[in-house]
C-alpha cells in the first residue's frame, strides 16, 4: 500500500487483502471528515450531469447522507498498512 490507507465502500473479506495490510477497526473523525468532503464534492460535480436513472440514485444517496451520515460511513472499510515488524521478528506475510 503506497497511499497510507484506503477507504473502500462495501465489505472487504480478509482473503481480498494484499500483503502487508489489514482492516482497521473503525473510521476515526479524520476519516469521516475526508469522506464528507469527498462525498460532497462528488455530489456537487455530478449533480444534474447524469442520465435520469443515475441522477435518481445520486439524489437518494445525497439525501441519505445529509440525513444519516453515520449510515453511509458504516458502509466503508478502512484498509491500512501493517506496522513494521519489530527487530528479531518475522515480517508480516
Amino acid at each position: 500500500m503506497t497511499a497510507g490507507m484506503a477507504l473502500i465502500r462495501g465489505p472487504v473479506q480478509d482473503s481480498q487483502l494484499g500483503i502487508g495490510v489489514e482492516k482497521a477497526e473503525e473510521l476515526d473523525e479524520s476519516d469521516r471528515q475526508l469522506l464528507t468532503q469527498e462525498i460532497e464534492d462528488f455530489v456537487r460535480v455530478f449533480d444534474g450531469r447524469l442520465d435520469e436513472g443515475y441522477q435518481e440514485g445520486l439524489c437518494a444517496f445525497a439525501a441519505r447522507f445529509r440525513k444519516e451520515p453515520d449510515s453511509v460511513f458504516s458502509e466503508f472499510t478502512k484498509i491500512v498498512p501493517l506496522p513494521p515488524p519489530s527487530p528479531g521478528r518475522e515480517e508480516h506475510v
